[in-house]
């Protein structure tokens, strides 16, 4: 039900997962953006976000091809960049949604994380700090999850920053 709302509010900018086609070939990742609502553009928001999550759950590529009506090619610090990105969204991001009384839980660290990736490049992290702090349950346990994802989320967020440092560099 959140992962719907969250795609309905951002929805407008950015194509559902499901239409997104990407695959592997001679070491590149090639996305589809044939069927996209948004004109390819490199280093557009919407186009950074599709490649890092595609790239996420293809593993990761040193090149990357956006299949348009002409083809784009990303590589070296760009792709780089890319890369380094859907590693940490990887490392962030727990495998599957949490089960037990856990699963209701609205700052689980699945919950969480999933808030601090759906507007990225864009910076959701901010929105899930304050998740964590309005959650008003006392419970050890609990605390415990939310300082873990909390330090986490500052993790993640420096993380970002050194990659736009070093893009800045380069």
């Amino acid at each position: 039900m959140e992962q719907d709302f969250i795609g309905t509010v951002i929805g407008s900018r950015k194509r559902d997962n499901k239409d997104t086609r990407a695959s592997s070939s001679d070491g590149a990742m090639v996305v589809d953006c044939r069927g996209c609502d948004v004109s390819p553009v490199p280093g557009s928001d919407e186009c950074t976000g599709c490649m890092v999550r595609e790239m996420c759950s293809l593993g990761g590529h040193d090149r990357v091809i956006m299949r348009t009506g002409r083809d784009i090619e990303l590589s070296g610090p760009a792709c780089k960049a890319v890369k380094d990105a859907s590693s940490l969204r990887r490392w962030s991001m727990p495998p599957s949604p949490p089960k037990g009384r856990c699963s209701k839980c609205g700052t689980s660290r699945y919950r969480v994380m999933e808030r601090a990736w759906a507007t990225f490049p864009e910076d959701g992290i901010g929105f899930a700090k304050a998740m964590l702090d309005d959650d008003g349950n006392k419970n050890d346990e609990c605390e415990k999850c939310r300082e873990s994802t909390r330090r986490a989320l500052d993790l993640l967020e420096r993380r970002l920053e050194q990659i736009i440092e070093w893009l800045v560099d380069q």
